[in-house]
């Protein structure tokens, strides 16, 4: 078997393909109608210049503008409760050390947040640990660079 490679491949002459976008009965473009329904329009796409391309394009864009900056303000809402919750934290166990050891300040804080929380939610062990030190963190990050006026 002989090994062919591009270079010995023959050129193809434009006239030679096919292009499915052209209507028009062309030299070596097949005229049977019989492959296309009757009545059917071409399927040409539109051109990108028409007004009908650009206000869905317009129409997307101001409608993703609008999604981020709700998500900017969903973000900045969050963090702010998160400061909020981490700085309630902190005042509570301050009240509580100063009658307890460490420990019963912090048995009696987690007592505080699950009184507060519903009892529909099933606050477990590890996401009350969890969520206080994400306010934990929240809270001594922003209030040491100017607190909650730094959020936004």
């Amino acid at each position: 078997m002989e090994k062919h490679s591009i270079q010995d491949m023959p050129e193809i002459q434009k006239e030679d393909m096919l292009d499915v976008d052209d209507d028009g009965d062309k030299n070596n473009h097949p005229t049977d109608k019989s492959t296309t329904p009757s009545g059917e329009e071409s399927c040409k796409r539109p051109s990108k210049d028409t007004s009908e391309n650009k206000t869905p394009s317009k129409k997307a864009k101001k409608e993703i503008d609008t999604a981020e900056d709700n998500l900017q303000r969903t973000i900045h809402d969050l963090i702010r409760c998160y400061y909020n919750f981490g700085q309630a934290i902190k005042q509570l166990f301050d009240h509580f050390k100063k009658t307890c050891n460490e420990d019963v300040s912090n048995a009696r804080v987690n007592d505080r947040i699950r009184d507060q929380i519903s009892v529909q939610d099933k606050l477990t062990e590890t996401n009350l640990r969890k969520k206080k030190e994400r306010g934990k963190k929240v809270f001594r990050l922003f209030s040491n660079v100017g607190g909650k006026e730094a959020i936004e």
